[in-house]
C-alpha cells in the first residue's frame, strides 16, 4: 500500500478514534468502521500481491531462461514457454462438459495436490503419459490447456511443427529431444502439441527418413528406458490436440491413451457461450438467446464468437449511420457516438454472414465421433446428450 493510501485510511478511521468517544455505542461503531477498513485493506493487499506475481513472473520459469548450461536447441525453445502466472483463461471461462475437466484434472492437477497418494504402489510406479483432445476445429482445445495450466500451476511448452521441424539432417529429432529436456527442467510441466497429427503422422511406404527419426525420437523421449522415469519424477505430461485423430501414427496414439473427444456444443451450451460474448453489451429485450442458440446448430465456439462480434459492429453502424460520409468528406471522428445497443435485426444481419465452418464438412464431424466410439472409452463418464441434435459434446469460449 502506497503512503498516500496509508493516510487516506488513517484519516478516515481518525474520528471513530477520538479520546473522547468514551461510550459503548461510540466504541462500537469504531469497532465496526475498523473491520470494514480492515477490510478494504486486505483487499488492496491481495490485489496488489496478485500483481507483484504477475510482474515477478514464475520463479522457476525465470530461472530457466537464464540458465547458463542450455544447449543451442533448448535456447531455441525457450520464446514456447508460456508462464502460468501470466495466462489468464480459467475453467470458469470455459464451457465444457464436467467429465473433460475431470480427466485433465486427474492427469495433471492431483498429483500436484496429493503428492504422496502418487508415491506407492501402482501409482507411484507408473504415470499417465499423456491425452489426446480431439474434435472440429474452433471448439476450443487450446483454451481447456490454459485453463488446466493456470489452475495447476503447470507451466507449460507450447509445441508446434514451426519449431520442430528442420531443413538440416538430425535437427529436428534434436529439437524433440531440447523439448523434452526443456520440460524436465521446468517441471511440472505440460507439453501442448498443437495439431500433433502434423508432426506425427501415420507412417507409410512413401515416409521420408526424416519423419521416421521424428517418430523415433519422439517415443523415446516419452518412454524410453531412461526418459520415463525421468518424464514421471519431474511430472512432466503430454498433451496433443488435433481434429484429424485419424491420421496419428498408432505408436503416437499409444503414448497418448486418454482420448477425449471436445465436440460441438449443444443448445446449453451455445447459450451460454453467447451470453458471455454479449458481457457488456447493451442487449434489446427483442434478442432471445434460446431462440437465437436453435439457429446456430453446428456452431462451433470460435463461430459464436464472430457472430457476436459481427452482430455489435452491426449496432455500432446503426448508431452512426452517416459514418462514411463524413469520413470521405474528411471531417474529425465524433467522440460523443451514442452507445451502441444489440437488436434482433443485428443479428439477423450476422447470420447471413456467419454461418458454421464444419457445414461443408459434417461428414468428417460424424467421422469423428465414430472414430472416438470405435477406440471405446474416448467419452467414458458423463451425459453424451446434445440439446440440439442429440451428440456427444464439449466446446470452449475462447
Amino acid at each position: 500500500m502506497s503512503s498516500n493510501q496509508a493516510s487516506t485510511l488513517a484519516t478516515r478511521l481518525a474520528p471513530w478514534l477520538r479520546q473522547d468517544a468514551t461510550t459503548s455505542a461510540a466504541f462500537l461503531l469504531a469497532i465496526d468502521q475498523s473491520s470494514v477498513l480492515a477490510q478494504e485493506l486486505r483487499v488492496q493487499v491481495a490485489s496488489a500481491g496478485e500483481k507483484d506475481q504477475q510482474l515477478a513472473g514464475d520463479v522457476i520459469v525465470e530461472k530457466v531462461k537464464k540458465a547458463q548450461d542450455l544447449d543451442e536447441y533448448e535456447r531455441s525453445l525457450l520464446g514456447a514457454i508460456i508462464d502460468p502466472t501470466t495466462i489468464k483463461t480459467v475453467y470458469a471461462d470455459v464451457c465444457i462438459q464436467p467429465h473433460i475437466i475431470d480427466t485433465l484434472r486427474s492427469v495433471v492437477s492431483l498429483p500436484l495436490l496429493f503428492p504422496e497418494a502418487y508415491g506407492v504402489g501402482i501409482l507411484g510406479k507408473e504415470s499417465m503419459s499423456g491425452v489426446l483432445l480431439y474434435g472440429p476445429p474452433g471448439t476450443g482445445k487450446t483454451m481447456i490447456c490454459r485453463a488446466l495450466a493456470k489452475e495447476s500451476g503447470a507451466r507449460m511448452l507450447q509445441i508446434q511443427a514451426s519449431n520442430m521441424k528442420s531443413k538440416w539432417h538430425s535437427e529436428s529429432e534434436k529439437l524433440i529431444h531440447a523439448a523434452f529436456t526443456l520440460a524436465r527442467r521446468l517441471g511440472p510441466c505440460v507439453v501442448f502439441i498443437d495439431e500433433i497429427d502434423a508432426l506425427f503422422g501415420r507412417r507409410g511406404s512413401g515416409d521420408d527418413q526424416l519423419h521416421r527419426s521424428m517418430l523415433t525420437e519422439f517415443m523415446q523421449e516419452m518412454d524410453g528406458l531412461k526418459t520415463s522415469d525421468e518424464n514421471r519424477n519431474n511430472r512432466v505430461i503430454v498433451i496433443g490436440a488435433t481434429n484429424r485423430p485419424q491420421d496419428l501414427d498408432d505408436a503416437v496414439l499409444r503414448r497418448l491413451p486418454r482420448r477425449v473427444l471436445v465436440d460441438l456444443p449443444g443448445l446449453s451450451e451455445m447459450e451460454k457461450i453467447l451470453a458471455q460474448y454479449l458481457r457488456g453489451e447493451n442487449v434489446d429485450p427483442s434478442v432471445n438467446l434460446t431462440r437465437l442458440a436453435k439457429r446456430t446448430v453446428d456452431f462451433s465456439g470460435s463461430d459464436l464468437k464472430h457472430l457476436v462480434y459481427s452482430a455489435a459492429l452491426a449496432a455500432f453502424k446503426d448508431t452512426v449511420p452517416d459514418l462514411w460520409k463524413a469520413v470521405e468528406a474528411g471531417s474529425e471522428a465524433k467522440t460523443d457516438v451514442p452507445q451502441r445497443v444489440l437488436r434482433a435485426q443485428n443479428f439477423e444481419h450476422a447470420l447471413q454472414e456467419i454461418t458454421a465452418s464444419c457445414a461443408s464438412n459434417m461428414d468428417g464431424v460424424r467421422l469423428l465421433r465414430t472414430w472416438g466410439g470405435s477406440l471405446g472409452k474416448a467419452m467414458s463418464a458423463g451425459p453424451r446428450t446434445n440439446g440440439a441434435q442429440g451428440t456427444p459434446h464439449a466446446t470452449a469460449v475462447y
